[in-house]
């Protein structure tokens, strides 16, 4: 007879007992972090719920039937994931660990990497597990760590274009004035030409300077002075600077709300404000326009529910593509490379409202809907709150917390 304590084999007690354990370890695999998917020649027979919320999927099961073929980014990476088994990586045939991109059923993609597959034995015949984790942060934080080295090194680099053009665009715009005093002298029937020329040139060395100022902005950001702005004056201000070059094309719309004043330059918040409406005013140059259409540019001032500041530009041009929107604030990306754009304008911006607290966020739509770009800033006696540096206390004293910014 069998001791007492063990099972004896086919009895129903190791029925019992091996069900349990079946179960014990199903659960195991559908809460683990990791990544589980069993195959069989590509069509999936299980996945677990980490690999469910891995590809976007509301349960495990809405993926058992499954082709992997209509998962995996491309071929190639198919045909990679079905090759790695495990015997041929301990034979040095085949990959140790690979990433694959998996499409999810929003659209996106997931990159999960993978270990070699297992060959385990099912009820019904032979299956491939497949073992792995989500590694789409771990991506995107490389990415971003690769990019800010790009930007530092372009940064440098911004900084000995700005040094080495500073000095011959000085030169020039002397020059110029000199000239231009000549030019005065001349007779009226040579002296008409000149001038168009020399405005021409004139307007293209302030352009160069522009350029300059803006690579030495991005480069070598200086500390400037603060003070309240009233953002309803930045946006007047900014208006009166370009309203002339704006008003050709569209027509403006201002819309000046009630808006708490915010901490900041305003020198540079005007900065910010020309950019966004030359930036709306030039996207009217691809936009379609049937009979009767108006372009139309709208300056927006408000008080968010939380209580900040707020200013948006929006037009109805050719709006940003949604695959260009994520990129609109990085240093040097433009879609107007043909046509003087040089990229830095969005990138500034978002420096200097960022610098202050605040946040800038670009939503765009094709087909004539166009782009809406709002900056939100702390009110002033938040910023204040925020920049202020903490206060001592004394033993046996009290002091009132400062509010939290909203």
């Amino acid at each position: 007879p069998p001791r007492r304590g063990t099972v004896e084999h086919g009895s129903p007690s190791a029925a019992l007992a091996l069900a349990r354990t079946r179960r014990s370890l199903q659960r195991v695999l559908e809460h683990t972090a990791d990544v589980v998917l069993v195959h069989r020649g590509g069509r999936i027979l299980h996945a677990n719920r980490a690999f469910a919320r891995a590809v976007g999927r509301a349960r495990a099961s809405q993926l058992v039937g499954i082709e992997l073929a209509d998962l995996v980014r491309s071929e190639g990476e198919l045909e990679a994931v079905l090759r790695s088994t495990r015997p041929a990586a301990l034979a040095g045939e085949g990959v140790v660990a690979l990433e694959a991109g998996f499409r999810c059923a929003g659209g996106e993609t997931t990159q999960i990497e993978l270990a070699p597959a297992e060959e385990i034995d099912l009820d019904d015949g032979p299956a491939s597990l497949l073992v792995g984790r989500d590694v789409t942060e771990r991506r995107r934080v490389h990415e971003q760590l690769a990019r800010a080295d790009r930007l530092y090194s372009l940064g440098r680099l911004a900084t000995g274009v700005a040094h080495e053009l500073n000095n011959p665009l000085a030169y020039i715009t002397l020059n110029l004035s000199l000239l231009g005093r000549a030019i005065a002298q001349l007779p009226a029937e040579v002296r008409d030409g000149a001038e168009r020329s020399l405005h021409a040139t004139r307007s293209g060395v302030e352009r160069a300077t522009s350029i300059v100022r803006d690579l030495a902005a991005f480069s070598h950001p200086h500390p400037e002075t603060t003070a309240p702005v009233d953002l309803r004056g930045v946006a007047r201000s900014a208006l009166a600077i370009v309203r002339a070059q704006l008003e050709q094309t569209a027509r403006v719309v201002l819309e000046l709300g009630e808006v708490p004043p915010v901490l900041g330059n305003r020198a540079r918040l005007e900065q910010v404000v020309v950019n966004l409406l030359i930036n709306a005013g030039q996207s009217f140059a691809a936009a379609p326009r049937g009979p009767g259409d108006d372009f139309v540019v709208t300056i927006h001032t408000g008080t968010s529910p939380a209580g900040r500041a707020l200013l948006e530009v929006r037009d109805n041009g050719c709006g940003v593509a949604p695959e260009h929107q994520r990129r609109v604030f990085d240093p040097f990306f433009t879609t107007r490379g043909g046509s003087g754009g040089t990229g830095l304008g969005l990138s500034i911006c978002h420096g200097i409202v960022t610098g202050v607290g605040g946040e800038i966020t670009l939503t765009s739509q094709v087909a004539g809907r166009g782009t809406t770009v709002r900056v939100s800033l702390p009110p002033h006696d938040a910023a204040v709150a925020r920049s202020a540096p903490p206060v001592a206390v004394a033993p046996g004293s009290a002091t009132a917390a400062p509010a939290a910014a909203p």
